[in-house]
């Protein structure tokens, strides 16, 4: 089928003829997608392999880092299940040996009379009471493992008596939570007062570090499971077993740590953490921990800051004001997991875990160093990143190549055409490729006028396609209509010396062509595409042009056969507004000479079961012999045109071009005004269902009597020059960019009115 003569746009602002196998605006629209041509170069395969890849390599790193979370998680919950398991197990049996402490009669009796008596007379109690260490119970027992003896404590937390002189001068401290649990006799796990950081610097808690040292004993921080003693339903104080945090407790957590930075510790709700520290050394050398002292109980849950001294203006580590993101979140709530990174009182970047432990009123907390935790995920994502590196900078250096030989092609085909000559005509730009040759746009040297030249060269080059060529031409060149396209010129040349000298034998140097006005506009089927349906006075308006193109060419006996509205052009110049172009009279069949113009390329293409022309506009009678066109054959076209422009509507629709010829053999369309669901002018759909007739006798007998039907109908004067001109300066315009921005399609029209 040949090619369709279409109009394209110049640089945003005028419009240039285009040769598009389009039949319908998907297919344009798809054709004119620079991507859609460019998708033959190989630089897009691997361009686009190269992207699909990288999808599906960030989507496995993303699967694997999700899995390895997972892993990580049940990996924390499990290391801090064990952990609270063997610390809960250990406070039990502390606190049964409390209770089998207290609940001896006379150990208790002991304990009251020493507690009234310390609420009376103090430190001096032990003068006037009976001492508990005279108790055969108390003096023979040696408590459970690893514990440094009893201790008896008042609700203030002072001790009363304790089995040793160095327990007596310390001072236990009751939380508020302590102290309510204590009050309704249970047991609860208290720990010695140790001075902490007051928001300044940690180390200056003394100006006289070896004063204090001094002044305190040789005991470190400790730690009591105290069961309360009471008086009646009165709880006075509290008696139990001392244990060094530093001991057993610590052991026990650290006998489950088995990677580099793994670690289990208690701790406090004011965030002290009452067990050694696997970090100890650590803390000492970055000055977080005076050397004098030992972890347990001197080390909080605190992000370190570091900032300049002011008097020597060294730079020296600070503890933070603000807790540890795992501090403030178990001081709220019972269990969880941080597996998002945050800074510990190291300043390192951990992962960790808590659960409270409720009956004692403690924390158990597990730690990991982030970078040794998500080890195989960093790798991971190191190596993922490099490669994605490494294609990405492979694509982009495909995608440089393909654009740099992209833009030498065209810059080689730009110097190419610019330097073509066909005799008087230098074609500027090419702006069409059909099947019958390719559409520049030319411009004339001596008249300087704009003109379109069609060019029949190279592979498309037969003996059938010189001859169908010429026939086109010479008989579009018999019209004179004003609505009928013009032929200027037409040639044949070499680009070399080497001819055969006949005109219709093409040697690989040959070129034809003919030249043709160049007309700004649009054509019919983009109006409907692009502005919908038509009025009837202006499908009316437009229909008579195309009937005066069409009747010449009957008069002169020639049958368009291709008439649809790709092949007609709606164009505004020289103050003429709406006015017609008809196109393409490729398929034309002269009836006086008896030929028909695609016997020269297919001695067989008028035979029963062949089609030509465009199926949605043909006769069918066309459909079913393509030798039995007639006048009435364009006649059923122009009436399909009319009903797209009216309807904004093809007359049949169908997934197949076999499926719409059955359906145009079978039965009439439907008529318009039921096709929209709006009323139409009734005159004017029966003329159209009347050259819309599937027998070509009950067809309008002739264009002339179509034309005189269509000028008797009212609103035939209705559609003037003065509305033509407002839908050009604003229908028109006012569409024109948004069409252009939208559809990246180079048939889409942008004329500009004269």
């Amino acid at each position: 089928m040949p090619a369709h003569d279409t109009i394209a746009s110049r640089q945003g602002q005028r419009i240039r003829w285009q040769s598009s196998g389009a039949s319908s605006r998907l297919e344009s629209l798809l054709r004119s997608r620079r991507w859609f041509h460019r998708a033959k170069h190989p630089g897009f395969w691997i361009v686009l392999a190269g992207v699909l890849f990288c999808g599906s390599l960030l989507w496995a790193d993303r699967w694997l880092s999700r899995s390895f979370d997972e892993v990580i998680r049940r990996s924390m919950n499990g290391f801090l299940a064990t952990n609270v398991n063997t610390i809960d197990l250990y406070f039990q049996e502390l606190e049964l040996a409390s209770r089998r402490l207290v609940r001896d009669e006379e150990v208790r009796s002991k304990a009251l009379r020493h507690l009234q008596a310390w609420s009376r007379f103090g430190d001096q109690s032990n003068e006037v009471s009976d001492g508990l260490l005279d108790v055969p119970t108390l003096a023979s027992t040696a408590g459970p493992a690893d514990v440094l003896g009893w201790v008896l404590v008042s609700v203030q937390g002072e001790v009363v008596v304790s089995q040793t002189e160095a327990l007596r001068k310390r001072r236990f401290h009751f939380e508020n939570q302590q102290l309510q649990r204590l009050m309704q006799a249970k047991s609860v796990m208290l720990f010695s007062e140790q001075r902490g950081p007051k928001g300044s610097f940690f180390q200056d808690v003394e100006k006289d570090e070896a004063a204090e040292v001094e002044r305190r004993d040789a005991v470190g921080f400790l730690a009591v499971m105290a069961t309360p003693v009471q008086d009646g339903d009165l709880v006075v104080g509290a008696m139990g077993w001392v244990l060094d945090p530093a001991g057993r407790a610590s052991a026990v957590l650290e006998a489950s740590q088995t990677g580099r930075s793994d670690q289990a510790f208690l701790f406090q709700r004011s965030g002290r953490v009452v067990t050694r520290s696997r970090f100890e050394q650590q803390l000492r050398l970055s000055g977080l921990l005076p050397p004098t002292r030992s972890s347990e109980g001197n080390v909080f849950m605190r992000a370190p800051i570091e900032r300049a001294d002011a008097s020597t203006g060294e730079s020296r580590t600070w503890v933070g004001a603000r807790e540890t993101l795992l501090a403030e979140q178990a001081a709220s709530y019972g269990f969880g997991l941080l597996l998002d990174p945050y800074m510990d009182c190291r300043g390192e970047m951990v992962v960790g875990g808590w659960q409270w432990l409720t009956d004692f009123d403690i924390g158990i907390a597990v730690q990991m160093d982030y970078v040794e935790a998500f080890a195989p995920v960093l790798s991971l994502q190191r190596a993922t990143r490099a490669l994605l590196m490494l294609i990405g900078a492979a694509m982009s250096g495909v995608l440089l190549l393909t654009l740099l030989a992209g833009r030498w092609k065209r810059l080689r085909d730009s110097s190419a055409r610019k330097m073509r000559q066909l005799g008087q005509y230098r074609l500027v730009e090419l702006i069409g490729v059909g099947g019958m040759g390719s559409v520049y746009l030319g411009r004339h040297q001596l008249l300087r006028r704009d003109v379109a030249v069609k060019v029949l060269e190279g592979e498309k080059l037969s003996p059938q396609s010189i001859q169908r060529f010429q026939r086109e031409v010479q008989l579009t060149a018999t019209l004179r209509h004003p609505n009928t396209i013009a032929i200027f010129d037409f040639g044949h040349t070499h680009l070399s010396r080497r001819t055969s000298g006949d005109p219709n034998v093409a040697d690989e140097d040959s070129v034809f062509y003919y030249v043709m006005e160049y007309v700004d506009g649009v054509s019919l089927q983009h109006l409907i595409d692009l502005y919908g349906p038509q009025s009837p006075a202006r499908t009316i308006h437009l229909l008579l042009q195309i009937c005066g193109s069409i009747g010449e060419a009957h008069r002169s006996g020639l049958i368009h056969r291709d008439i649809k509205p790709a092949n007609v052009l709606l164009t505004c110049q020289a103050g003429l507004w709406d006015h017609i172009k008809v196109l393409d009279f490729g398929l034309v069949k002269n009836l006086d000479a008896g030929v028909d113009l695609m016997e020269t390329v297919n001695s067989d293409v008028t035979q029963a079961g062949t089609m030509t022309g465009t199926p949605l506009y043909m006769a069918p009678e066309c459909i079913r012999d393509a030798a039995a066109v007639s006048p009435q054959s364009d006649i059923y076209s122009i009436g399909a045109v009319g009903y797209a422009l009216l309807t904004g509507h093809n007359t049949y629709e169908g997934e197949s071009a076999i499926d719409l010829c059955l359906k145009q053999l079978e039965a009439p369309p439907m008529r318009p005004s039921a096709r929209i669901g709006s009323p139409l002018p009734e005159r004017l759909q029966d003329i159209l269902m009347q050259c819309l007739r599937l027998r070509a006798s009950e067809r309008p007998a002739s264009i002339a009597t179509l034309t005189t039907m269509l000028e008797e109908l009212p609103e035939a004067s209705h559609w003037n020059q003065s509305l033509c001109n407002h839908w050009w300066e604003n229908v028109f315009e006012r569409k024109r960019d948004d069409v252009f921005e939208g559809s990246g399609n180079k048939t889409v029209v942008n004329a500009k009115a004269p």
